[in-house]
C-alpha cells in the first residue's frame, strides 16, 4: 500500500513537471520498426496526446521506473488449465469466541480491514467475573498463608510450634500457588493478562491478525462457546490461484513453473507467479488434480473467488526460432491500441504502437514496432501513462 501511495505521489509530481513542456512533433526514426531491416518509420499519430514524455533521472528513480532491453527468444509452449483465486491458509486466522456466553456486540462485517488486536465484538461472559474473582481471592489467601508460614517457621525455631504444623503450613502455601497459577493461566489464555477496556463480566474479541474479513458467521444476540467462531480474517497481499488439472496435463506441470493467470474480471492485465505445489489426490467428479500457483496480490486486486485460466510453461523448450519479445508488464493499451515507453538516448521516455503475436508466461512477441536492444519500461508504465495523460487534460484547460 505504501508503495502504490508514492508512485500516486510522483505520478503527480511527474504531471506538474509535463504538463507545462508541449509536446513535441512525433520524430522520425528512419526507417520502418520491424525485424527485418532494424530501422525506423514515422509512427502514427495519437490525436491530440503527446508522444514522448521527459523525465529527470531522480524523479525517475523516485516512480520506480525500471527498463529492459528488448532481446529475442525463444517462446516456451504452455499448457492451460482453469481455477479459481483462494487465500492462503497460512496467512489466515479465525475469529473465535474464546469463552462461554451471548454476543453483546460485533463491530467487523465481511469485507472490512482490520489491524491485529483491533476490537472486533464483545460478548457477556458471566464466567469472566467469577474466573477474575476466583484469582483474586486465592491471590489473598495465598499471601495470608505465607505469612502464616513465616510465623510458624519462626515459633519452630524457638521450639514453640510442631514441625508438624510447619509441614501442614507449606502444603497450603504450595496448594494456593498452584491454584493461583491455573487461574492466571486461563486468563492469560484469553489474553487477559494485561486490562482490557471492558466493562465488568464482558470480554472484547480482538483481530488475531491485520488483513482482511472474509468471512462472519455469528450475529448479536447468539450464544457463542469457546470454540464458536466468528468468522475469517486473512492476510491478503499474496493468495493461490488454485489450478484444476486435468490428469492429461499432469506430466506437464511441475514444480516451480512460471504461470501467467488471466482472470475473467481483468483479461487484460494477466498475474503472473510460479506453481509452488501439485497435489497427490485426483477429485472423483471432475478428475482434476489441485495445483497452487502463488501470486502477489499488486494493488490489491485479487479477490478471493475470481475465475480464470492459467498458462503453465512446459519444461522442454519450443522448436521455434527465437523472437523478438517484451515483458508483458511493458505493454499498456492507449487510444485503443497496444504501445510500449522506449527511454531514448536524450532520456526522454517515447510512446511506441507495437503489434503482439505469440505469448508465453510473463513475456508477449513483438511483430511490429521495436528495434533489438531498444530499452523498454518494464516497471513504472503506469506512471508514464498516467502522467502523459494528465498533462494533456492540464494543456485542454490551460
Amino acid at each position: 500500500m505504501r508503495r502504490l501511495h508514492a508512485r500516486i505521489a510522483a505520478s503527480i509530481v511527474l504531471a506538474l513537471v509535463t504538463a507545462g513542456c508541449p509536446a513535441p512533433a512525433t520524430e522520425a526514426h528512419g526507417g520502418e520498426h520491424g525485424d527485418d531491416d532494424g530501422a525506423h518509420v514515422d509512427e502514427p499519430g495519437h490525436g491530440e496526446l503527446p508522444t514522448r514524455v521527459q523525465l529527470a533521472p531522480e524523479l525517475a528513480e523516485a516512480a520506480g521506473i525500471v527498463t529492459t532491453a528488448v532481446r529475442r527468444e525463444v517462446l516456451v509452449r504452455t499448457v492451460r488449465v482453469v481455477g479459481q483465486i483462494e487465500a492462503d491458509p497460512d496467512r489466515m486466522s479465525r475469529i473465535g469466541a474464546r469463552i462461554a456466553g451471548t454476543l453483546a456486540s460485533i463491530e467487523f462485517r465481511e469485507g472490512d480491514v482490520v489491524a491485529a488486536g483491533q476490537r472486533l465484538a464483545t460478548i457477556r461472559a458471566p464466567d469472566l467475573g467469577s474466573l477474575r474473582a476466583q484469582r483474586t481471592s486465592t491471590a489473598a489467601r495465598l499471601s495470608a498463608a505465607k505469612a502464616q508460614l513465616a510465623r510458624l517457621e519462626g515459633l519452630e525455631a524457638k521450639r514453640l510450634a510442631a514441625a508438624q504444623d510447619v509441614v501442614v503450613a507449606r502444603a497450603a502455601v504450595a496448594e494456593l500457588e498452584a491454584d493461583l497459577a491455573g487461574a492466571s493461566q486461563q486468563l492469560r489464555a484469553l489474553d487477559l493478562g494485561r486490562e482490557q477496556r471492558s466493562r465488568p463480566g464482558e470480554f472484547v474479541v480482538v483481530a488475531p491478525r491485520a488483513g482482511v474479513v472474509i468471512g462472519r458467521s455469528a450475529v448479536v444476540g447468539d450464544p457463542v462457546t469457546p470454540d464458536t467462531v466468528l468468522g475469517t480474517v486473512a492476510d491478503l497481499d499474496e493468495v493461490y490461484f488454485a489450478a484444476r488439472v486435468f490428469e492429461r496435463d499432469l506430466d506437464d506441470i511441475h514444480l516451480g513453473a512460471t504461470t501467467e493467470v488471466t482472470l475473467n474480471a481483468y483479461r487484460g492485465d494477466p498475474f503472473v507467479g510460479t506453481i509452488e505445489h501439485v497435489g497427490y489426490v485426483v477429485d472423483d467428479a471432475a478428475r482434476t488434480i489441485l495445483a497452487r500457483v502463488r501470486l502477489r496480490n499488486r494493488e490489491a486486486r485479487l479477490r478471493v473467488g475470481l475465475f480464470g485460466t492459467a498458462a503453465v510453461a512446459l519444461s522442454e523448450p519450443s522448436a521455434a526460432d527465437p523472437v523478438l519479445v517484451v515483458a508483458r508488464s511493458a505493454v499498456t493499451q492507449i487510444g485503443g491500441e497496444s504501445v510500449v515507453f522506449v527511454r531514448e538516448p536524450d532520456g526522454h521516455y517515447e510512446v511506441h504502437p507495437v503489434v503482439l503475436g505469440a505469448s508465453s508466461p510473463g513475456k508477449l512477441e513483438v511483430v511490429h514496432g521495436l528495434r533489438e536492444g531498444e530499452e523498454v519500461v518494464t516497471e513504472g508504465v503506469f506512471t508514464l501513462k498516467s502522467t502523459m495523460l494528465r498533462s494533456t487534460f492540464a494543456e485542454e484547460h490551460h
